[in-house]
């Protein structure tokens, strides 16, 4: 009828619950998305914001520094130029205007190691989670060939061992 707990079994227990509220720790993690590449002065696209915050824009390129005949960097403060600016329009209505200038851009190693391609952070933008944007990004000043534009969030992820 009524079994008692024993010392083995309550441990057990403890081990199960102990199992499970691991595997249910979760952390929020960074991560990129690849929105568009520019292959002219004037890009527009649907964005769905699936991350979490806090949000970044980046513009990606590849690396096209001048470098020396020993594969060093030929100079030390290179950047590439690149001017114009983003709106995002919400669903909601709700317009952001972003400036796009290489001289305030940041520098970030965020698509390095994942990717291989330098990125500059264009700036913080307030977006809210799962809600739909058109992007209209107009370039004054173009930026490499082959840049492309990204989205840095953050994702939640079940914590491994």
């Amino acid at each position: 009828m009524g079994e008692r707990l024993t010392t083995t079994g309550a441990l057990s227990i403890a081990s199960i619950v102990a199992v499970l509220a691991v595997a249910c720790v979760k952390k929020d993690m960074p991560q990129e998305r690849h929105l568009a590449d520019c292959t002219t002065n004037h890009l527009r696209f649907l964005m769905v914001v699936r991350e979490r915050p806090p949000y970044h824009l980046l513009l990606a390129m590849p690396r096209t520094a001048p470098f020396d005949s020993g594969g060093n960097l030929a100079l030390t403060h290179w950047r590439p130029k690149f001017r114009g600016e983003a709106v995002l329009t919400g669903v909601s209505g709700k317009t952001l205007r972003l400036p796009l200038d290489s001289d305030e851009a940041e520098s970030c190693n965020w698509l390095d190691r994942d990717h291989g391609i330098e990125a500059f952070i264009l700036g913080s933008v307030p977006l809210r989670e799962d809600e739909v944007y058109e992007v209209q990004i107009t370039f004054s000043e173009a930026p490499p060939s082959g840049s492309s534009v990204w989205l840095a969030g953050m994702v939640r992820e079940a914590l491994t061992r």
